[in-house]
């Protein structure tokens, strides 16, 4: 890697969170003290190879631009995210015009847990061997998540 490489992270965040059943996208759950799109660039944040954080939206987002007034500087949204995330990722690149050799961190809006480490680990593994042209950083999880009542009771 040479020193001028770039680092980025592409956060898909144009989903609709049907599933969940929450009248919003789940990416605008509260999780602890803020939405879990603010907890994932957070931790994104938290990487220092990161030289920049690109969220992808839907063109029809209706609360990114609340929420992105308390983005950190850093972060740039763009509305162009399409209805299947493979779209998004395709669209975010495309739009975002990052420069061919940089490096893409592609990453779900809806996974606030990465630990930032991992994402350094991986880093050091892909940068440091030049025949290698990506990585996918992954650990085991549930498939579903799924609300319960005081009782344990599922919604």
């Amino acid at each position: 890697m040479s020193p001028q490489t770039k680092i980025v992270s592409l956060i898909c965040a144009a989903g609709v969170g049907s599933r969940m059943r929450l009248g919003h996208p789940k990416q605008y759950m509260m999780l602890g003290d803020a939405p879990m799109l603010l907890q994932t660039i957070r931790a994104l944040k938290r990487v220092e190879r990161i030289d920049e954080i690109v969220v992808v939206v839907s063109p029809t987002d209706p609360y990114i631009d609340t929420l992105a007034e308390q983005f950190p500087e850093g972060v740039r949204v763009l509305r162009c995210g399409g209805r299947e995330r493979a779209e998004s990722v395709v669209n975010g690149l495309i739009a975002a015009a990052f420069p061919r050799e940089a490096w893409v961190l592609v990453h779900d809006a809806a996974r606030p847990c990465v630990r930032p480490a991992e994402v350094g680990l991986l880093l050091d593994t892909v940068l440091s061997d030049d025949s290698v042209a990506g990585g996918i950083l992954a650990s085991p999880v549930a498939d579903t998540l799924k609300r319960a009542d005081a009782q344990g009771r599922i919604l």
